[in-house]
């Protein structure tokens, strides 16, 4: 068997620099995010800001698992504590940043 390098193979960008700058994003908008603003609804009329959150730490988590070999759908959204948005996204972001 021959394999082949010709230039013609397109070279993908490594997407890590891109997730370490969403991450950092959203670390951001999270720390902005107060305990009464919880209960506020979402453009995605099923969320509000605490489900929202719940689910975009469970992506990061899912990217982690990926990331691992693992599989992703076993992930589960967890409850975290209103005042600890912003230390569940960290940890969720060191997750997954680790993981790949």
């Amino acid at each position: 068997m021959t394999t082949s390098n010709s230039s013609t193979t397109p070279q993908l960008a490594d997407p890590r620099p891109i997730l370490d700058r969403a991450v950092a994003t959203g670390g951001t908008v999270i720390a902005g995010v107060r305990p009464d603003q919880l209960t506020d609804p979402t453009p995605c009329s099923e969320m509000d800001v605490r489900t929202m959150l719940r689910h975009l730490v469970a992506v990061l988590d899912r990217i982690a698992a990926l990331g691992r070999g693992d599989d992703p759908f076993a992930v589960v959204e967890t409850d975290v504590a209103d005042d600890g948005w912003s230390d569940a996204w960290a940890a969720a972001g060191r997750r997954a940043a680790d993981a790949w």
